[in-house]
């Protein structure tokens, strides 16, 4: 916080899993939003979100399987948990506004037998 006061960029952060990451200031904010989250609110998932975290990058642990997502940046990872009560197992699932598919994915893991995710919005 003291950095992006300062007006000092790229914003460093070395987090206490041991990752380092040189970022924006918005997406460092971004960064310890999941990071705070993945503390406060996946405590009760399978999810870990800390495995390797980028710009364009995320990598996180989901059921055990690790999954890798391009683009977070256009999702909202953080509602994922938001979706535990939903029992997908061996149902087909529509997920209309798919964005970058993280829904899908995690519906995947989570035993749907089919998933069909739509996206209209084209992405820069």
């Amino acid at each position: 916080m003291w950095a992006i006061y300062e007006n000092r960029y790229p914003i460093k952060l070395k987090l206490r899993n041991g990752l380092q990451i040189e970022s924006t200031p918005s997406v460092a904010t971004l960064i310890s939003r999941l990071l705070y989250q993945d503390s406060m609110l996946y405590q009760d998932s399978n999810i870990n979100i800390t495995k390797s975290v980028s710009d364009n990058r995320l990598e996180l642990v989901l059921e055990g399987k690790s999954i890798i997502f391009f683009g977070w940046l256009y999702g909202i990872l953080s509602d994922l948990p938001g979706y535990d009560w939903l029992d997908v197992k061996g149902k087909r699932v529509l997920d209309v506004g798919a964005s970058i598919g993280d829904t899908a994915v995690y519906f995947a893991v989570k035993g749907a037998s089919e998933v069909v995710a739509f996206e209209p919005y084209p992405f820069p």
